[in-house]
């Protein structure tokens, strides 16, 4: 399967997450952050990437994305290009179970095979640890694709914020999944 280059906001997002991850958790050590707190963060992020032409929409209900099936369903973060889709973004903590990551990998992969022009992610960020189903030891993304019946996934780019370059097991990890129907 082919994947295209991922897009012009991926870097902020991820390196920013990572960092802001890093940051809050030296304010709210003990506190884990929540998701809606992740995804106020990332609105930010993709906000100042983003070309003149493009717009992000918060909590948008899936029917209103061409995907009936979803109902009331909601994706965290949709990226328009002068209206039209072009991305919508599922955001988890990484500590969520994998039962739920994978509603989420099957939700976008529904959406996918809905809107085949448009590109599905999962933004994982983890707290003060290594997700090592995304991520090798020395910090690097495992670039494998996950093969399900319903979807196929792969990460496509990780970020990290550690307090040494040698703490990569307690460091903030941002990954970036993307997820496509599988036929």
């Amino acid at each position: 399967m082919s994947w295209k280059k991922t897009p012009n906001w991926t870097e902020n997002l991820l390196q920013g997450t990572s960092f802001w991850m890093g940051y809050k958790t030296q304010l709210f050590r003990h506190y884990p952050l929540t998701e809606g707190a992740i995804v106020g963060e990332a609105v930010s992020l993709i906000k100042g990437s983003l070309k003149d032409n493009f717009t992000l929409d918060c909590e948008l209900k899936y029917k209103n994305l061409n995907v009936p099936k979803l109902g009331k369903k909601r994706a965290d973060l949709v990226i328009k290009n002068n209206g039209i889709i072009d991305s919508v973004i599922e955001v988890k903590r990484a500590k969520s179970s994998n039962k739920e990551v994978t509603k989420d990998f099957i939700r976008l992969a529904q959406c996918h095979k809905e809107n085949p022009s448009v590109r599905c992610f999962l933004l994982l960020v983890s707290q003060k640890f290594r997700p090592s189903k995304y991520v090798m030891e020395d910090g690097k993304a495992i670039l494998n694709e996950i093969i399900d019946e319903k979807y196929i996934a792969k990460v496509r780019r990780a970020c990290k914020a550690a307090s040494s370059f040698e703490s990569k097991k307690s460091a903030h990890y941002s990954c970036l999944i993307e997820v496509k129907y599988h036929e």
